[in-house]
């Protein structure tokens, strides 16, 4: 559907009741341009998604409305030229030009009505209607705020009114909202911003225009960064005095996705027949009775620039592909598409780490098969959310309304898979609002998790992970991190984890804190500070980068974590393994530690991969480097380790990560 409501500002009432109270499925009004000679859709009703255009050509106008008169449509004296003209001019209606002049009109108006046409009544309410926008134009610019709104339509821009509720806006804001319904409604319910829009509306108080103005909204469950761009534009004479036209330019788009689920929440056909939804509540009762239950939502994500059959081809085989692949790997219990881009698993015999395995292989798959798609500007890209259910939810709309929260949760985290407690997703999780109000309120907490020392000589330690108290609710950091980063409060999170490194150091034991990424690139003056607000701490702290990070300017880095180094603070390189030049970290960086991500720890269990790990062990006690292996899981690994010299390890089978109390 092509909806806009720019026409309400110049005739908020009769206007609309008139647009409102016309014969036939659908109408639109185009208003020309004079700069370009176009005309541009500026309202529409639309009942039956008839394909609209938003611009017509003059010489469409010309050949649509050839003189002042109404237009019966279709044009039979046109011949083979009417092909020059948009289909649905080719249907039964009306075109009815406004304000005659120069050969032209100033604006059309076209209204689809059903065949015979020329009943004296219709005409003579469009002749009525043409006296009342005629009049409106001539008391209000249209031209101009028309063509600033709709030469920008690939950015997201909108017409406010002096309350700041929307009162148009055009195709790439609605698809950014996920509505069309947003006319008269207050921008902050929309789209929530951070911080909110009253810095904007200071700004525009005092000049007629901003530009560059950063924001962060809350757009499709997660926060993106914007800049936006305001016009104050006055209206003498209008109930408003003056109305603001906001652009929104997006640092990063992202392809909106279609509402969730759809298949699952449609009815049944009839009261005989089982939904698929209720089908899916019996198996996972049936499943209970047996096992604990396993319940994945994998998204399927790209972005098309035209649609057709090769692209279709192209999807088909994914979805085909990433099937099989799940199905082989895993032999689910249920394996659905449950609407086009969401894929439903459902597995009660296997292990959680298992799953999540096999999900993380069948991602990395489609990536591998189908390097094209996966590449920019199409992104193609397989996320998924997986949740123990304990308890199972009892009913069929509490099992709809967890598939939904976690289809949400797999595309607005990083990961490409997540695993959930079940209070992290359902019944009720956060909302992205919530979470950066806590964010930006500071209410973090932290868990210490030990790292256990595998020689008796060594002292224990533990690492202290993030979580956000929003409520009663601790989330953990996969739920937050992206909100961190978009409000820009690495400082006060690392801050607020050095308070409480405070607190446990006291017990004896060195204390792990991950050092966020943004603030390498302000290396020195945080070295600074560091050694100015927690210089009690060194000696007792390490600072843990990621093999990630490394990928910055090694020398640079360097230099930093030696500056770390001569003021006491130990520091370790974490998930050694997981990254593209692993080893040449370990080569330039000067370290203390270094820990071995999981899936080197894991793999490391088949003997070709364990004289790697055994070397890498070996190589860092050369350098006096103490070694932590990470993601034990399993007590038999613990001997394992020892035997190959490692001199930590870390893991539930080393201790379950415990809350941090107290105060410094």
């Amino acid at each position: 559907m092509v909806e806009n409501t720019l026409s309400r500002l110049i005739a908020p009432e009769s206007l609309a009741q008139a647009l409102a109270g016309l014969p036939g499925s659908a109408v639109a009004l185009w208003l020309r341009d004079p700069s370009t000679g176009t005309y541009v859709l500026v309202a529409a009703r639309n009942e039956l998604g008839t394909r609209i255009p938003l611009q017509l050509s003059g010489e469409a106008a010309t050949a649509l409305c050839p003189t002042p008169e109404v237009a019966v449509l279709p044009l039979d004296e046109l011949g083979d030229d009417a092909n020059r003209l948009p289909p649905l001019f080719r249907s039964p209606g009306v075109a009815l030009p406004l304000r005659w002049n120069d050969s032209e009109p100033a604006g059309i108006l076209w209204c689809d009505l059903p065949a015979p046409i020329g009943r004296t009544a219709d005409l003579e309410r469009l002749t009525e209607l043409r006296a009342v926008l005629e009049a409106a134009l001539d008391n209000v610019p249209l031209s101009m705020l028309v063509d600033e709104v709709w030469r920008t339509a690939p950015i997201p821009s909108c017409l406010l009114d002096g309350q700041w509720r929307i009162l148009a806006a055009n195709p790439a804001f609605l698809q950014l909202v996920g509505r069309t319904d947003v006319a008269a409604r207050p921008l902050d319910d929309l789209l929530p911003a951070f911080p909110n829009w009253d810095s904007l509306r200071r700004q525009l108080a005092e000049d007629s225009a901003v530009e560059d103005v950063p924001l962060a909204l809350v757009v499709n469950c997660q926060l993106q960064r914007f800049a936006a761009r305001a016009v104050r534009i006055p209206l003498p004479g209008q109930p408003d005095p003056s109305i603001v036209l906001l652009h929104l330019f997006p640092e990063l788009l992202r392809h909106v996705l279609p509402p969730p689920c759809p298949s699952l929440a449609s009815p049944p056909e009839s009261p005989a027949l089982e939904s698929p939804l209720q089908a899916l509540v019996r198996l996972l009762h049936r499943l209970a009775r047996r096992r604990p239950i396993l319940l994945s939502i994998g998204v399927l994500r790209f972005f098309l620039l035209t649609q057709g059959s090769h692209q279709e081809t192209a999807v088909a085989a994914i979805r085909s592909s990433l099937t099989k692949t799940i199905q082989d790997a895993l032999e689910p219990d249920h394996l659905s598409w449950i609407s086009p881009q969401a894929l439903l698993i459902v597995t009660s015999a296997r292990p959680e780490d298992t799953v999540a395995a096999a999900l993380e292989d069948a991602a990395r798959r489609v990536h591998r098969s189908y390097p094209f798609l996966s590449a920019w500007p199409f992104g193609t890209r397989v996320d998924f959310a997986l949740v123990r259910l304990n308890p199972l939810p009892s009913t069929a709309a509490a099992v709809a309304d967890l598939l939904h929260r976690l289809r949400d949760i797999a595309i607005s985290t990083e990961e490409t898979v997540t695993v959930l407690d079940l209070s992290e997703a359902w019944p009720t999780p956060p909302s992205p609002t919530e979470i950066a109000s806590a964010v930006i309120a500071g209410q973090f907490a932290f868990v210490a998790q030990p790292i256990v020392p595998l020689r008796d000589s060594l002292a224990p330690r533990v690492e202290l992970l993030a979580r956000l108290r929003v409520g009663q609710r601790l989330l953990r950091p996969l739920l937050f991190l992206s909100t961190v980063e978009q409000l820009d409060r690495h400082q006060q999170l690392l801050s607020a984890a050095l308070d409480s490194a405070r607190v446990v150091a006291e017990r004896g034991v060195v204390v792990h804190v991950n050092l966020p990424p943004t603030l390498l690139t302000r290396s020195e003056l945080f070295a600074r500070e560091l050694a100015a607000v927690h210089g009690d701490l060194a000696g007792r702290v390490t600072l843990e980068i990621t093999d990630e990070q490394a990928l910055a300017d090694l020398r640079l880095l360097a230099r930093f974590l030696e500056d770390l180094r001569m003021r006491g603070f130990a520091v370790a390189l974490d998930d050694f393994g997981s990254g593209p030049q692993s080893l040449l970290s370990l080569a330039e960086l000067p370290l203390d530690l270094l820990k071995v991500d999981q899936s080197v720890v894991l793999a490391a269990t088949h003997e070709p991969l364990q004289l790697v790990l055994a070397s890498v062990i070996e190589s860092c006690h050369r350098r006096g480097i103490l070694v932590v292996a990470e993601g034990v899981e399993h007590a038999h690994l613990l001997e394992q380790l020892r035997h190959w010299d490692c001199d930590y390890a870390q893991g539930m089978a080393c201790g379950r990560p415990e809350p941090v109390s107290g105060r410094a």
